[in-house]
């Protein structure tokens, strides 16, 4: 725990998301100083914030304090980068379903991108066997089949192939 501050700073934006593995590895053992080094690191370009290891770290921010996650949340979705920002709308779509903060994913929802609506469906395609919030994913996935763009009703109809050798009821 001591290096993580001075690994998060890191200036290449590729070592920060590899140097996001050892804040999650570190965060059980040292919370406090990894979710330091944490603001530390996505204090950068917000490619950083695509990184599958820096959205684990926040998830298992968002997991006990959805507050401090949200935030991070909100700037992915507000970003130039349609990477990112549909990787924003995956985080909102899991901080509804999950977090309870169906503000943030009702927000994803109405977005005029269609990036975020992608990463919205995408999520609630693929966790809506395994969520806690079922109907809440079953009622974001409908309006999503509906939706003008392409792209975002096919990652919707990935419910399909996710429900596999699943029950279909309740």
């Amino acid at each position: 725990s001591p290096v993580l501050a001075q690994l998060a700073d890191d200036p290449v934006v590729a070592v920060r998301g590899c140097v996001a593995h050892t804040i999650a590895a570190a965060f059980r053992h040292a919370r406090t100083e990894a979710i330091d080094a944490f603001w530390r690191l996505i204090d950068a370009d917000d490619l950083v914030l695509t990184s599958d290891a820096v959205q684990q770290v926040l998830i298992f921010i968002g997991n006990e304090e959805p507050d401090i996650a949200t935030p991070v949340v909100l700037r992915m979705l507000r970003s130039d980068e349609a990477d990112v920002r549909e990787q924003g709308g995956r985080l909102a779509a899991f901080a509804g379903l999950e977090w309870g903060v169906v503000d943030l994913l009702s927000s994803a929802l109405e977005s005029e991108d269609a990036a975020i609506r992608q990463g919205v469906a995408g999520v609630c395609a693929h966790r809506l066997a395994r969520t806690s919030n079922a109907t809440l994913a079953g009622s974001t996935l409908c309006a999503l089949f509906e939706d003008p763009d392409a792209t975002v009703r096919s990652a919707a109809a990935e419910v399909a192939p996710a429900l596999r050798d699943e029950p279909l009821r309740p």
